[in-house]
């Protein structure tokens, strides 16, 4: 079974806990920030050694980032 993990960036409604449906309400600042979407080379720059242990399945937990017991937590 394959399982694609989608995250999308805050939008000004999720900012005011307001439920969008299918609207499409743009960005917040903190979104703005967070989808920046980097390429190969910075993540290898900024985490070295991080995008090829993703690439063998291996569980990563970045600096800062939410640790992975907190994230399959909220999925039970």
């Amino acid at each position: 079974m394959d399982l694609l993990v989608v995250r999308h960036a805050e939008s000004t409604w999720n900012a005011e806990h307001r439920w969008a449906g299918q609207w499409d309400p743009g960005l917040s600042a903190r979104g703005r920030r967070g989808a920046a979407g980097l390429t190969s080379r910075q993540i290898e720059a900024r985490f070295p050694g991080a995008l090829g242990r993703w690439r063998r399945g291996e569980v990563i937990e970045p600096p800062g980032s939410e640790p992975m017991e907190a994230f399959t937590g909220r999925g039970d």
